[in-house]
């Protein structure tokens, strides 16, 4: 999954982009799912994150439906014998459930400068450039270019001082 630079999905072969998203609402909320998959999400946080100047009266009903439009994007890049990403809705709150081996390149980046930070203290700078050169890479290409708001600029910041320690 790549987050930074344009939004993709590559699996079993098969590569969907952030054209192939039902709404650039779709893009910040399939982000911020794979962001937080280690816990439930309120649907309220989910509400603020969407809607940040004004929650719509029937905003319910409009994430039960952005929701639903996300499903068929995640489940439709299985390939045959893995496990679908599959997105939990159950006591008002939502779930990314990634298969185990799933693979983010923001979550690669730092990775990759504790791998390379690990080089550096055992004395062994050759084998820590390559390290850095992804995490630079990843984090020049931007958190979700073309989106606002307060978790996508928490997103941007968290890649700068990336960019930066490496």
């Amino acid at each position: 999954l790549y987050l930074t630079g344009p939004l993709s999905v590559e699996w079993g072969g098969s590569v969907l982009t952030e054209r192939d998203l039902p709404s650039r609402q779709a893009r910040v909320l399939l982000a911020f799912l794979v962001r937080e998959r280690a816990r439930p999400v309120s649907r309220d946080a989910l509400a603020e994150l969407l809607w940040p100047e004004r929650v719509p009266p029937s905003w319910e009903t409009s994430l039960k439906a952005l929701v639903s439009k996300l499903r068929p994007f995640t489940t439709g890049l299985t390939p045959r014998g893995s496990s679908p990403p599959v997105i939990h809705g159950q006591h008002g709150c939502y779930q990314l459930e990634l298969p185990r081996d799933a693979w983010v390149d923001v979550e690669a980046a730092r990775a990759a400068v504790d791998e390379a930070e690990g080089a550096l203290r055992r004395g062994s700078p050759p084998a820590a450039w390559g390290s850095f050169n992804v995490a630079v890479t990843v984090a020049r290409r931007g958190f979700l270019p073309g989106e606002g708001g307060a978790w996508v600029e928490d997103q941007r910041r968290d890649l700068e001082r990336l960019r930066v320690r490496a």
